[in-house]
């Protein structure tokens, strides 16, 4: 302590205060950029998040009337799942050339709307990427509808992973 004592002595007057100013100015530019200049960029992400959900609110209005308007002339009946979404899907991979993977099929239910709904659950694991498209081709030529998917790369192998939920509606 006796050296510092003896060092801020041997300052002229003007380096003093030069120090001493930039003893306050110095945590003051320092708390601005740590902590107020976060805040800001997190208030304006903020409100754009705000503008585009609010842009979105704006795109659904007319598809929600849509669907009121649907459900009206459907009478509300809950469209069910049929069963021979598991049969169309075995035939469908069976009919796959020779070489080419085949996914897994599992059965999932899930609850929509009001009532549940069965899927077919085609799994994928480190599939090659023609052996996707033919799985993907197939079921798209098929016309089955896809409520849910999601692909990746598989982290085990060279292929893709991931699931297709697919369905078919009972026909009244």
């Amino acid at each position: 302590m006796g050296t510092l004592r003896a060092w801020w002595n041997g300052l002229q007057p003007r380096e003093r205060r030069a120090l001493l100013v930039l003893a306050v100015v110095g945590p003051a530019v320092l708390l601005w950029w740590g902590v107020t200049v976060p805040l800001l960029d997190r208030r304006a992400a903020l409100r754009r998040a705000v503008d585009g959900l609010a842009r979105q609110a704006v795109e659904l209005r007319p598809l929600l009337a849509e669907a009121r308007q649907r459900q009206a002339r459907t009478g509300g009946a809950p469209s069910r799942t049929s069963e021979q979404v598991f049969t169309r899907l075995e035939t469908l991979l069976a009919g796959l050339p020779a070489g080419v993977g085949r996914p897994a099929i599992h059965r999932r239910e899930q609850v929509v709307g009001e009532g549940r709904q069965i899927f077919a659950d085609l799994r994928l694991r480190d599939m090659p990427g023609g052996d996707l498209w033919a799985v993907l081709g197939a079921v798209a030529s098929a016309g089955l509808p896809v409520a849910g998917f999601e692909l990746s790369k598989d982290p085990t192998g060279q292929g893709f992973a991931g699931f297709l939920l697919i369905w078919c509606r009972n026909r009244p």
